[in-house]
């Protein structure tokens, strides 16, 4: 089966607002190889992931990009790669962070005499 290099999305990168390209690469396998992502288990198709699309620069690689995160991506992404020889997966976990990652809080007391 495909041998997929192990991927990560490093959290800070990962801006609302920012755009994501992730890839999928073999690192052995013979072709053809067929590319699948999911997320949340569930297979992507361009059509139905507002503002993600799936792109295949070449044949032995996958790229998975979202056009403006939010925190409606976060969760489980999953790159399936199969041949003839079999099937291999590596899912990694997305976590947006607010455009406010940090904050404060201030408390205003009246001044004691």
């Amino acid at each position: 089966p495909p041998k997929i290099m192990p991927f990560q999305f490093l959290s800070e990168y990962l801006q609302e607002g920012r755009r994501l390209a992730v890839s999928c690469q073999i690192l052995e396998g013979d072709k053809p190889i067929e590319f699948t992502w999911l997320y949340q288990s569930m297979p992507i198709s361009s059509s139905s992931a507002a503002g993600i699309t799936v792109r295949i620069p070449d044949e032995y690689s996958s790229t998975l990009v979202i056009d403006s995160l939010t925190s409606a991506h976060n969760g489980e992404y999953t790159c399936v790669a199969e041949n003839a020889a079999g099937k291999e997966h590596h899912t990694a976990l997305l976590t947006v962070n607010g455009q406010y990652s940090s904050f404060a809080i201030f408390d205003f007391l009246p001044d004691v005499e």
